[in-house]
């Protein structure tokens, strides 16, 4: 790859949360800026808040410098303290351009804080509800929405990932731009009584409605495994998946290869998401997807590389996996035409989106 920034050099900070974690937005955005630094007349670097450690999960290019913010943001009275240090991060790279990743209400104020006029592109990586409401309830979820609301239109470009998303009509621009994965040839031994499940495990992501689906699979085809690969804390919902006989649990890895080299398909419960990489990574390899559905028409294709459900409809999530085991030959069928289907979200073809989107921008310092 050899186009070049019309620039001289142009310097892009990011801005995320927990740029450590083993994460969606962390691997999408690492693999992102690795991917951008193969053109030339490029500087990067991460802001990154809300990190308990400092050492990447996620493998990032020696090149991009990561600016560990210190700010907590307990309440509001610590936004001071966040632009204060936000500010300093902005002084000392002195960036052309900022994109922001991070869904977190102080984020928000970002292009406010500046001092100069930089321009600023807000990233959405998260689905409507957590997005306009985020964790709030009552009051304080309708004070979030309200704040969001005038606050996004600040940012000089919004960029989304699903054709579906509802933004505010005063958003100065907007633009469409899905997540890639890179492509390369996958050699998959199918086991079909390896079934798999990616995700942290929290209540979030419907885990609980996924064990009463496997429970009831396990009945029917008690051979069959489900590995689940996320990070989990303690809690009653991890010690319910341990005590279940066929269900195994394993912690976050990098090693693609590791989790859907013998998966016979993947099992999705969650029934709220922005753009699940995973499904992504399972079709590379050729690994049909059962997901609910997360109005997003364009990643799983229903019946052609897997079965997007009707949100709550266990009965059917229970039926359509079933097929699969039962029609080896169907199996096939949606693997094939995954690998296909995935090529439309190659790295090479969505990285270019964002170069024209950058590249887009005039100095203006």
């Amino acid at each position: 790859m050899v186009t070049t920034f019309k620039f001289k050099v142009m310097k892009i900070l990011f801005i995320t949360t927990k740029i450590t974690d083993s994460g969606g937005v962390s691997a999408i955005l690492i693999k992102k800026i690795n991917a951008l630094l193969a053109f030339k007349n490029i500087e990067i670097a991460i802001a990154s808040t809300n990190d308990d450690v400092t050492n990447l999960f996620f493998k990032l290019d020696q090149r991009v410098q990561v600016f560990y913010m210190k700010t907590k943001m307990r309440s509001i009275l610590d936004l001071n303290r966040f632009k204060n240090e936000f500010r300093e991060v902005v002084a000392t790279f002195q960036p052309d351009l900022i994109s922001v990743t991070d869904n977190g209400l102080k984020s928000f104020f970002i292009k406010r804080f500046l001092i100069d006029n930089i321009p600023t592109i807000y990233e959405v990586h998260a689905n409507e509800q957590s997005f306009f409401y985020g964790e709030s309830k009552g009051i304080k979820a309708k004070l979030h929405h309200f704040i969001l609301q005038r606050l996004l239109k600040t940012f000089d470009c919004v960029v989304y990932q699903k054709h579906q998303f509802k933004l505010p009509k005063n958003v100065a621009k907007k633009i469409f731009i899905p997540n890639f994965i890179k492509l390369t040839p996958q050699n998959q031994s199918v086991n079909i009584n390896k079934f798999i499940a990616v995700g942290r495990i929290v209540s979030t992501k419907n885990y609980v409605g996924l064990l009463r689906i496997w429970k009831k699979i396990q009945t029917n085809f008690p051979d069959k495994e489900l590995h689940v690969y996320g990070s989990w804390d303690e809690s009653d919902l991890v010690n319910s998946l341990k005590n279940i006989p066929g269900i195994y649990l394993h912690k976050p890895t990098t090693n693609l290869n590791e989790i859907f080299s013998e998966a016979y398909a993947l099992l999705h419960s969650s029934m709220f998401e922005s753009f699940p990489m995973v499904f992504l990574e399972a079709m590379s390899y050729g690994v049909p997807v059962v997901c609910y559905n997360i109005n997003q028409p364009d990643l799983v294709v229903n019946q052609s590389t897997g079965f997007v459900i009707t949100s709550n409809d266990e009965a059917m999530f229970i039926e359509k996996t079933e097929a699969l085991i039962l029609d080896v030959k169907l199996r096939k069928k949606f693997s094939e035409q995954g690998l296909l289907h995935v090529e439309n979200f190659s790295q090479d073809k969505i990285i270019q989106q964002w170069f024209d989107l950058f590249n887009s921008y005039k100095l203006l310092k």
